[in-house]
């Protein structure tokens, strides 16, 4: 025998407590057709709910109901309620459709409603106590550019009552509970920022019964200003130990120290060219963040590592800040330094290619290589 089982879920109410006139037919290689006809009754229970949750502050705690809204339309039917955390007067209400208590602490409530034909519905409902909360704003840096704002909340005790911490589920539901608002009209609680210099912005965060401001401390964007003046020497030794490299450092009352955030500038390229213009040199760092103080730096050697002979070199540098979406820029501003004229050009570099030095807006700077 073959037993085949059909369910059916879901049923509009249009659907229900109706009669249907259930036909079913089987056929084989034996028997032509054997059918059968069943009259069923489909029955929905009628609708019952507890209602919506049920939010109160903690100092100003009053009796609840705790009720099937509809309990009056269909006074046989049976309840089973229970709690989480559990109540000890949970069991003397069973089989009512309603009772009165005085939260304590936050609570769910469950019932199941079985009606008159054994059909069961089941429903819930919370009840939950707001309790005063701290704020503090946590500021991490993110990337280059900007910086994460993260509100991290701390419920409290209720102060002058017995209710204390509670469960970490219901600070999640209270913290769906909250509005966060800031001083700069953005509303939302973790939220991502750039500014140009140091900035303070209020939060205020509230609940329909407690309400905390603070105030945060936003430092500028790691890289977001115009670029610095620069400096670096004249003349470098390649083989020495303590002046080994053509160092190029942001120059002025607040320069950074060496391997600090330095340039405001994510890349830089700096490119080298002999006394025939031929560039041999090309060091080229993008996307790094931030750039630290001296790490723009020639060692003093060609593209395949080899040191080069003595004598006057002349190099250019780009920065680029991908933060404030400034694309390569040629610097010229170097303390004390003159960049290489027109006229040095084309007396240093007489024959093509002569671009490094064609066009003051590329420039060039020489250096002395000495041994």
């Amino acid at each position: 025998m073959i037993v085949k089982t059909r369910h059916y879920h879901h049923l509009r109410s249009s659907e229900c407590n109706r009669y249907y006139r259930i036909k079913l037919a089987v056929t084989n290689d034996c028997v032509v057709w054997d059918e059968t006809v069943k009259l069923i009754y489909i029955r929905c229970p009628e609708d019952v709910g507890l209602g919506q949750d049920i939010v109160m502050c903690c100092n100003n705690i009053f009796p609840v109901v705790i009720e099937d809204e509809n309990y009056t339309d269909h006074p046989s039917y049976t309840y089973n309620w229970t709690s989480d955390p559990v109540w000890s007067f949970m069991a003397t209400v069973n089989d009512l459709p309603r009772y009165t208590y005085t939260p304590t602490q936050s609570t769910t409530f469950n019932v199941t409603i079985t009606d008159d034909y054994g059909c069961t519905l089941e429903d819930e409902i919370n009840v939950i106590l707001l309790q005063p909360f701290s704020v503090f704003v946590e500021v991490e840096p993110l990337g280059c550019c900007s910086y994460k704002l993260t509100p991290i909340i701390t419920f409290e005790s209720c102060p002058n009552t017995q209710i204390n911490l509670e469960d970490p589920k219901w600070a999640a539901i209270k913290l769906q509970m909250l509005n966060f608002q800031w001083s700069d009209s953005y509303n939302g609680s973790v939220r991502t920022v750039s500014f140009a210099q140091n900035t303070t912005l209020t939060l205020n965060v509230s609940s329909q019964c407690f309400s905390e401001q603070v105030s945060v401390n936003v430092p500028q964007s790691p890289v977001a200003n115009s670029f610095p003046t620069l400096i670096a020497p004249n003349a470098f030794i390649p083989s020495s130990s303590n002046n080994s490299k053509l160092i190029i450092r942001e120059f002025g009352p607040n320069a950074p120290a060496d391997g600090q955030p330095a340039y405001n500038a994510t890349s830089y390229r700096l490119r080298v060219f002999n006394r025939w213009g031929g560039m041999f040199r090309e060091i080229k760092v993008e996307n790094r963040c931030p750039l630290l103080q001296a790490e723009i730096a020639w060692d003093g050697r060609d593209n395949n590592g080899n040191l080069v002979p003595l004598g006057e070199y002349v190099y250019t540098l780009e920065l680029k800040n991908y933060c404030n979406g400034t694309g390569w820029t040629n610097i010229c501003n170097f303390f004390g330094m003159q960049h290489v004229c027109n006229k040095y050009c084309i007396r240093w570099f007489p024959l093509p290619p002569k671009n490094v030095c064609c066009d003051n807006s590329t420039c060039p700077f020489k250096v002395l290589v000495m041994q």
